[in-house]
């Protein structure tokens, strides 16, 4: 069982992972369940090079013919080297409570295969994958996504079996905090275990002061119907977004702070983000803003520190940043720069805050390594050399040895 949220303004299935720059293409989706995560492994590629990479094990074999994925921060399209713990400990949530998730896969390499997304399912989605839920006393236990799990682990709980709705032909949903009798959730399911089923019709979502954090409109489906309304836990608007077949309307939605304040403004238009996108900080300065086409980031974006100095600057095409991307400090000097062709990064450039450069590197279009790799201390002393060749390393060298 899972439900609908307003997340920021973002309005789609949460992301496990850093949101994509540059990765490689998605070939297939699919609903699995991740049994195993071993962050250091490696993967052979084509080419036969070995390549670092966590190793997922999944609960049945994918198409590619074996149970075992792969996942680097380049697949997913973020930059080399980006820590992905956050969402490496996402993955062994899902694993402990055997929750399903959807994968997006790359092209067989072999019967290997690279992770290039990685989301939550959907209500409704990954039924025949999730587990029965197992009441102890006549309570499941459930966690943040309202899937089951062991007491210790649990967020909510919910009182088995469920009252059926004579009405509505339907089963009441009534989610508690654990050891309480403060109600989180109220609505009705399709299913009477709830966990195999989805929620329908509609239901609230609570503060612990009692106050409706949202109220989401459903069809029979569990799709978004009608009103979506989010409020703050001192009783402020949120956010309202209308919904027709589970996509926003067409129209401008405006999220506030709990102050009041504008916190974000975005355009919808044929269920996808259209038009100008801008967030805003609680003192009114802009925080960010760039424009949409059908949901993709198109034309310059734009980020700033509270005080209204430039942090970041991009321009994005349909296939991803294009042209030179640029992060600053917050006293101006520049941070990191990276230059993309068309979605596909070509260069890596970043300096200390004394202005210092510590590391240079760049690739081909096909983006594999690709001339010098250089990183330099923070001192500016040269710290390792490394010489590629279409992704194949030549030669190292490190401190003095590098001449």
């Amino acid at each position: 069982m899972s439900m609908k949220k307003i997340a920021g303004m973002a309005l789609m299935g949460a992301s496990l992972l850093p949101s994509a720059v540059w990765a490689a293409d998605t070939v297939r989706m699919e609903p699995v369940r991740v049994v195993e995560l071993k962050i250091e492994s490696a993967y052979t590629d084509a080419s036969g090079k070995s390549v670092p990479a966590a190793r997922l094990r999944l609960s049945a074999p994918h198409v590619c013919g074996s149970d075992l994925v792969y996942l680097t921060a380049e697949s997913v399209g973020a930059p080399p080297g980006t820590d992905l713990s956050q969402g490496y400990q996402r993955l062994t949530e899902t694993i402990k409570s055997e929750t399903p998730v959807k994968i997006g896969l790359s092209e067989c390499i072999g019967k290997a295969v690279l992770i290039t997304e990685l989301k939550d399912c959907e209500p409704g989605e990954c039924k025949d994958l999730r587990p029965k839920p197992a009441a102890r006393d006549g309570i499941v236990y459930l966690d943040e996504n309202l899937q089951s799990v062991t007491r210790a682990d649990a967020q909510y709980q919910l009182k088995l079996p469920l009252p059926r709705d004579k009405a509505t032909n339907l089963w009441t949903v009534r989610v508690m905090l654990p050891g309480s009798s403060q109600v989180y959730l109220q609505g009705y399911a399709d299913a009477e275990d709830f966990v195999s089923g989805k929620l329908v019709r509609g239901y609230k979502t609570y503060y612990p002061n009692g106050r409706v954090d949202q109220d989401v409109k459903l069809d029979a489906e569990g799709r978004r119907e009608g009103l979506t309304t989010s409020w703050h836990e001192n009783g402020k608007l949120h956010q309202k977004v209308m919904f027709k077949a589970d996509k926003p309307a067409d129209g401008e939605s405006v999220a506030y702070w709990d102050s009041g304040a504008v916190q974000a403004k975005v355009t919808y238009q044929n269920g996808a983000l259209n038009g100008p996108y801008q967030e805003f900080y609680p003192n009114g300065q802009l925080k960010h803003s760039g424009p949409f086409v059908n949901g993709d980031k198109v034309g310059p974006v734009r980020d700033y520190f509270e005080d209204g100095a430039l942090q970041h600057e991009a321009t994005y095409l349909a296939e991803g940043v294009d042209g030179w991307s640029t992060r600053y400090y917050a006293d101006g000097k520049v941070e990191e720069k990276q230059l993309y062709d068309h979605g596909t990064q070509r260069s890596y450039a970043r300096w200390n805050e004394a202005g210092i450069q510590t590391v240079q590197w760049q690739w081909d279009q096909s983006h594999r390594e690709q001339g010098e790799f250089k990183e330099w201390n923070e001192d500016g002393s040269l710290k390792s050399v490394k010489a590629y060749k279409d992704g194949k390393l030549l030669s190292e060298c490190r401190d003095k040895s590098c001449g």
